[in-house]
């Protein structure tokens, strides 16, 4: 069983942030080791481009899309803490800021992406992970199979 928490050093985190914060932070040391040595910095930026245009986006496409609750909590929207981020907007936020970014610090954005195909599979297998801590990998049990499509359940 995986735990739901996780100790490291002196942090304590549930392990679903902890898996994509090492998913992440893998997949930079990645692309900085394969990047041309000087152009490193110029990779820097992009990728805290990426990631600063990931977040902003992964959270603006949440409220939007529980708009129902934040007009009455607007005090909350900006609270990234409370979690809260839609993968759709995270893919287009960190595209975006990697594309424009990379265009102003002449980077080839072709092959920095190349150089970051393997993070996909890598983002997937962390979320997997940190959703079983979370008993959420296999899907809710049902109480019958009988009300529900058979697509949606198995057995």
């Amino acid at each position: 069983m995986i735990p739901r928490e996780i100790s490291f050093l002196f942090l304590q985190t549930n392990t679903y942030s902890f898996c994509i914060a090492l998913a992440l932070i893998v997949s930079g040391a990645y692309v900085l080791w394969k990047a041309p040595i000087g152009q490193r910095m110029r990779h820097v930026d992009v990728l805290l481009a990426a990631m600063v245009g990931g977040l902003i986006v992964a959270r603006a496409g949440h409220v939007w899309l529980w708009w129902a609750y934040f007009q009455d909590h607007t005090d909350e929207i900006i609270r990234i803490s409370a979690g809260g981020l839609n993968w759709h907007g995270a893919l287009i936020g960190g595209l975006l800021g990697l594309l424009i970014v990379a265009r102003l610090r002449q980077v080839d954005h072709r092959a920095l992406l190349a150089s970051m195909a393997f993070i996909v599979p890598l983002l997937g297998l962390a979320t997997w992970v940190g959703c079983a801590a979370m008993g959420c990998a296999y899907g809710a049990e049902v109480d019958s199979m009988a009300a529900y499509p058979p697509i949606m359940t198995w057995i």
